[in-house]
């Protein structure tokens, strides 16, 4: 950050409460709770302002309900405005962003970052101009890019003044990109906490055994969830081959797949051809929280081979280990809230021989739940939740270098272990 920047974000500071914009194309259903969250935060916290549009282009992403828009902030509402989105494959204008750029009444505009969205190039560009403070909040890079590709993104994200990320991963690739590690804030990512905590200290011991046997003829094995659409870049029928090598290994264990998906019948078939139809339940979509917490709660180990996103911190949120592959450039940024050992596993990409073993070692640990419990609970607890982003959201706002952030985890301190593959 310039001398003139800086001097510029403590003026402001100085004399009036900041005023931040987000701009969103659309408000995914799960980040409801974290712009809840923000627009009813008081003075002399900063007062944020959603822009975006109600409805989403993408129709299996659920969306926020547009209604909270016309709720004050303190009765559970969201400071949003409507915008309009017009899309052309991925290439993305939204009306009213340059608008908003050249607008006094916002100190900062935090943007999405993503490089195919043309309005937030030409709002970025103008919003520096008029001396705001930039933040795009974005997965930066997934893998280190040269070419075009890697110099056009990088323009980009050079347009901001720092960089609100989901993982500790892509802050370490953007610091071997040649970014400030001052600009990297790592924001993580959250669902809705509240409602997850009420949820699973509500859930009774006696609740879980009458829910197994509602699942599964044989309830007293232990069970490997998966939630999420059933598709085939998932690799879901890894989890299926698991059970049929664990079997052979004369080791029982339930399946259940909760979701729903293109990858379904192929997924039926071949739990057919394992023979082992009799321990899988396909259980169908479900975006219930009282119905998802207690089936995560009942289960012994969360599988998701292919890339397990914000699953592992649904799962880790009702106290359920996470075996994942281990390749972090086909991995999701929350794959990093898996600490092996503590909170679940990481097997070699593409190795059913080692998930199994993975899978194996866990179920070794059944009579360790409690503790086990407890280390997912933490991690949740401390950081992948939506208090700990609003608490990075200020400091970023505030224009506090991401190293001296109080709450802050960055590129200078990986919160990954270091064996994982990045």
């Amino acid at each position: 950050m310039s001398a003139f920047d800086q001097k510029n974000i403590m003026a402001i500071q100085k004399h009036h409460r900041q005023r931040v914009a987000i701009v969103y194309p659309f408000l995914a259903h799960y980040r409801g709770p974290i712009f809840r969250i923000l627009s009813e935060q008081e003075a002399p916290a900063p007062e944020y302002t959603a822009f975006s549009a109600p409805t989403s282009n993408i129709p299996s992403i659920e969306v926020v309900d547009p209604n909270l828009a016309n709720i004050e902030p303190k009765k559970g509402g969201i400071r949003w405005q409507f915008v309009h989105n017009f899309f052309a494959g991925p290439l993305l204008y939204q009306t009213g962003i340059v608008r908003l750029a050249l607008s006094r009444k916002f100190d900062t505009i935090i943007y999405l970052g993503n490089v195919y969205f043309i309005s937030t190039w030409l709002g970025a560009i103008l919003a520096r101009l008029t001396g705001k403070r930039v933040l795009m909040w974005t997965h930066g890079f997934i893998r280190e890019e040269h070419g075009i590709t890697g110099w056009l993104r990088k323009r980009f994200y050079a347009l901001a003044h720092g960089l609100l990320l989901y993982g500790n991963r892509a802050a370490h690739l953007c610091k071997n990109m040649g970014f400030d590690p001052d600009r990297l804030y790592v924001i993580l990512n959250s669902l809705d906490y509240n409602e997850q905590v009420t949820i699973r200290r509500d859930i009774s011991d006696n609740d879980l055994i009458k829910l197994r046997s509602q699942l599964f003829e044989h309830h007293d094995w232990p069970i490997l969830i998966a939630t999420c659409r059933l598709m085939e870049n998932k690799r879901l029928d890894m989890i299926l081959k698991a059970a049929s090598l664990l079997l052979q290994r004369g080791q029982h264990v339930n399946v259940l797949l909760v979701g729903d998906g293109p990858a379904r019948d192929s997924l039926k078939a071949y739990a057919d051809e394992l023979g082992i139809m009799d321990r899988v339940n396909f259980y169908g979509e479900c975006h219930d929280e009282k119905i998802l917490g207690p089936l995560i709660s009942a289960s012994s180990v969360c599988v998701m081979p292919g890339e397990v996103g914000l699953t592992a911190m649904h799962a880790m949120a009702y106290g359920t280990p996470v075996v994942t592959h281990d390749q972090g450039g086909f991995q999701m940024p929350e794959y990093e809230a898996i600490m092996p050992g503590e909170t679940g596993a990481l097997f070699r990409h593409s190795s059913v021989e080692d998930l199994v073993d993975k899978i194996t070692a866990w179920l070794m640990r059944e009579n360790e739940r409690t503790e086990t419990r407890n280390a997912c609970y933490e991690i949740i607890d401390k950081l992948y939740n939506p208090y700990f982003q609003q608490r990075i959201l200020n400091e970023a706002v505030a224009g506090i270098p991401a190293s001296q952030c109080p709450a802050a985890r960055t590129a200078v301190e990986p919160l990954f272990p270091e064996n994982i593959n990045i």
